[in-house]
């Protein structure tokens, strides 16, 4: 189950709107008089929210998943806060940089254990991709902590296969790519890869690779010429079926 908002400006409004939206607020007292945990208690119990600013930019995102709250609070066009609600008391976790449009926040159990974590997502303004953040709920713990090793473009838990997938698409002159991890533990490891490319000197033709890593160094397992649109059909198949992905 997946509980999510769109956090975007007036500017990429009519570009791009990738969630459902939820509660949005303009924060009409003036910046002067804005407080982030203030709005964070007022808030918490409500459907997902978001604030914005007299200007109309999201300022703050207010969710919760399961009982548990959690806030993200736009500091700069480069920086964004993750806080959380601890023993009944909001606190911030981390500040975080981003280099995207920061679109959405939504809860999604990203690791396979059963438990919603936190995607926090920006839009990379190629294809539909986003670059993502990944806060994982560590159950012992109570609490959402961030997991570098997951945040990957476009990620995703993959419960038929039980491995975090993700992928990057771009136009249809260029390279396109999907990538398998498998779960070690905290951690994530690379397990394969496959990539499709047209080839811009013949359209008739293509050519499809697949390749594990050792290291630093990328190891061909399969790489095939001919027909693009068999080979973007393998493409697709690969790993998951990625046909309705960037839908």
């Amino acid at each position: 189950m997946k509980s999510a908002i769109s956090i975007i400006s007036l500017v990429a409004i009519s570009l791009f709107v990738s969630k459902p939206m939820g509660n949005a607020l303009h924060f009409n007292d003036g910046m002067e008089n804005f407080s982030i945990l203030d709005s964070l208690k007022k808030f918490e119990g409500s459907r997902d929210t978001l604030l914005l600013d007299d200007a109309n930019d999201a300022t703050l995102f207010i969710g919760t998943t399961k009982g548990r709250h959690y806030g993200v609070y736009v500091i700069s066009e480069k920086t964004l806060a993750f806080y959380q609600k601890k023993h009944n008391w909001w606190e911030l976790t981390e500040q975080f940089p981003y280099e995207y449009l920061f679109s959405y926040a939504e809860a999604e159990d990203i690791n396979g254990d059963g438990t919603d974590d936190i995607k926090v997502a920006c839009l990379s303004g190629s294809a539909g991709n986003s670059e993502s953040t990944i806060f994982l709920y560590d159950i012992a713990a109570g609490s959402f902590k961030h997991n570098k090793f997951y945040d990957l473009p476009n990620v995703a838990y993959d419960k038929k296969g039980k491995f975090i997938r993700s992928s990057w698409y771009a136009g249809a002159m260029h390279c396109q790519s999907k990538y398998k991890y498998r779960i070690t533990g905290d951690s994530l490891t690379f397990d394969k890869g496959v990539s499709f490319c047209p080839n811009h000197d013949d359209m008739k033709k293509g050519i499809f690779i697949e390749y594990t890593q050792k290291g630093d160094d990328r190891i061909v397992i399969d790489s095939i010429n001919g027909n693009p649109d068999k080979l973007w059909n393998r493409f697709e198949k690969s790993f998951w079926d990625s046909e309705h992905d960037m839908e």
